[in-house]
């Protein structure tokens, strides 16, 4: 296993807060810098036309469209089995139950096509366990 050295936010959601708000961040460790990921992403994009800035892209979208599904199940991604079991559960469509669910599914998409990318999801611990400091730039908001 390759060292993972690199810290990374994955934003999901409406990352610019220009539209309905909501948004997860999911961090993870990986071999690969931020925009190394970027560049394999890109070329996911160009050569097996599988780009995660259009799955899931509409308000309250959760299904991973047909097209895609072909494509994840030819990478290894999924099974047809994994698919089959998900539409019994979602009316004949896959879904993604959570936005993190997606981050693991698009970054395991990533390591597929391109094996020497690795990463794990990186848990900062429970904030039991944190001191946190409060009170700072409150009127910084307009």
């Amino acid at each position: 296993m390759a060292e993972l050295n690199h810290v990374i936010e994955l934003e999901v959601g409406d990352w610019s807060k220009d539209g309905h708000n909501q948004s997860d961040t999911f961090l993870f460790k990986s071999n690969y810098s931020g925009e190394e990921i970027d560049k394999g992403f890109e070329r996911l994009k160009k050569e097996k036309q599988i780009d995660f800035k259009k799955v899931c892209h509409d308000y309250e979208d959760s299904e991973i469209k047909d097209d895609v599904l072909v494509k994840l199940i030819k990478l290894g991604v999924l099974t047809q089995e994994e698919v089959d079991e998900a539409e019994e559960e979602y009316d004949g469509r896959y879904c993604v139950e959570s936005a993190l669910d997606l981050a693991a599914l698009a970054l395991d998409t990533l390591h597929a096509f391109e094996p020497a990318f690795e990463w794990e999801e990186f848990v900062i611990p429970n904030k039991e366990y944190c001191y946190a400091i409060q009170g700072i730039g409150y009127g910084c908001y307009f």
